[in-house]
């Protein structure tokens, strides 16, 4: 089951599309920049949240490499502490998003108590 990460997200009623938890590597980079490793958090048709070092700032364009989709482009709406968020250039279409979530999507561990 695919939870949601709308639950505990204070720039939820921002976005269009509620975003679904996964936890997997990626490389992201600045055009014409180098790769930066970068580990996905949160993703939806239209968005994500990204773990990553560096500094970025609203508006960066990004190049963005996703399971099944590929590279994609996307524009940083907000950074902060490792942490950045964004939109997709073009949304992603619905049968290659519910393909990325089969690949991308990892359960959070739990510990025990």
């Amino acid at each position: 089951m695919i939870r949601s990460a709308a639950a505990h997200d204070p720039w939820r009623n921002l976005r269009k599309v509620d975003r679904d938890e996964v936890d997997f590597s990626t490389t992201m980079r600045r055009p014409g920049g180098r790769d930066i490793d970068a580990r996905v958090v949160n993703i939806s048709t239209h968005g994500f949240m990204i773990r990553a070092e560096g500094a970025f700032q609203p508006g960066d364009p990004l190049h963005i490499t996703l399971p099944v989709v590929g590279e994609v482009m996307a524009k940083v709406a907000w950074a902060l502490g490792g942490r950045l968020g964004g939109q997709f250039t073009t949304p992603i279409d619905q049968p290659r998003y519910a393909e990325l979530l089969k690949k991308a999507y990892r359960p959070r561990m739990s510990w025990p108590a």
